[in-house]
C-alpha cells in the first residue's frame, strides 16, 4: 500500500547496526539528507547514507546497474552547466522503497523553446539497515523519457545534421544522448549558433 509522506526533519544517518527494516519516515529523512549533502557538494556526508556497492538506474530497474560515483555523475556537469533546478512532490512509499515525482528546468530547455517542465520518477531502494541501496530515474510520462516535448528539438536536430554533421555526431554519438565530458558546453554553443540562424537570442 502507498502512504502519503508529510515533510519531516532530517536525521542522522544510519548505521551499519541497524537491523530492522526502516520506516517510511526514516527513508525519507535518509533520501533528503542525501540528496542535500550531495548537491551542496559535501559527498562525505552524502556516502554516510549509501551502502558501499550503492547502483542507479534508468527507465527499469534491471541488470547491476551503474555505480553511484559522487561529484563525477554522467549529469553532474551537465546540470551544473546548464544551472539545472529541481522541485518534487510528496514521496510515497512501499516496503524499502519510496518516490516520488521531480520537475526539473534549466538553460538547454529555454535554448530549445521549451514551453512545459520536464518531469521525471525518482524512486530510492533501502536496505534493512536503513541505508539507500540505490536508486532509479524513470519517466512521470506514459510516453517514456524521450517523449515528444512542446520545444522546437526537432528543428534543431535537422539544422545541426545538415550544417554540423561531425559535431552533432559527437555530441549524440550513434544518436544517443551523452551528457558527459565536454558535451554540455558544446552543446550550448550550438544551440546558440541554430538560434542565431532562426532570429532568435542567444543564452549564455
Amino acid at each position: 500500500m502507498l502512504i502519503p509522506l508529510l515533510l519531516i526533519a532530517i536525521i542522522a544517518p544510519p548505521t551499519d547496526h541497524v537491523s530492522s527494516q526502516p520506516s517510511p519516515a526514516e527513508m525519507v529523512a535518509a533520501a533528503e539528507a542525501y540528496r542535500s549533502a550531495r548537491d551542496s557538494g559535501d559527498y562525505p556526508t552524502a556516502r554516510q547514507y549509501l551502502v558501499a556497492d550503492a547502483r542507479m538506474w534508468f527507465e527499469e530497474k534491471t541488470g547491476e546497474g551503474r555505480p553511484i560515483v559522487l561529484g563525477d555523475g554522467p549529469y553532474d556537469r551537465w546540470d551544473e552547466h546548464f544551472e539545472s533546478e529541481t522541485s518534487h512532490g510528496e514521496w510515497q512509499a512501499d516496503s524499502n522503497t519510496i518516490w516520488t515525482v521531480v520537475t526539473e528546468w534549466n538553460d538547454y530547455y529555454r535554448l530549445l523553446e521549451r514551453e512545459d517542465t520536464t518531469r521525471y520518477r525518482l524512486t530510492f531502494y533501502f536496505a534493512d539497515n536503513g541505508l539507500i541501496a540505490g536508486y532509479k530515474v524513470s519517466s512521470a510520462d506514459v510516453n517514456g523519457l524521450n517523449a515528444p516535448r512542446d520545444d522546437r528539438f526537432a528543428e534543431f536536430k535537422a539544422w545541426a545534421e545538415e550544417h554540423h554533421p561531425r559535431e552533432w555526431e559527437y555530441l549524440r554519438p550513434d544518436g544517443i544522448f551523452d551528457p558527459t565530458g565536454d558535451r554540455a558546453v558544446r552543446t550550448r554553443t550550438l544551440l546558440n549558433a541554430w538560434r542565431e540562424s532562426v532570429g532568435l537570442e542567444p543564452i549564455w
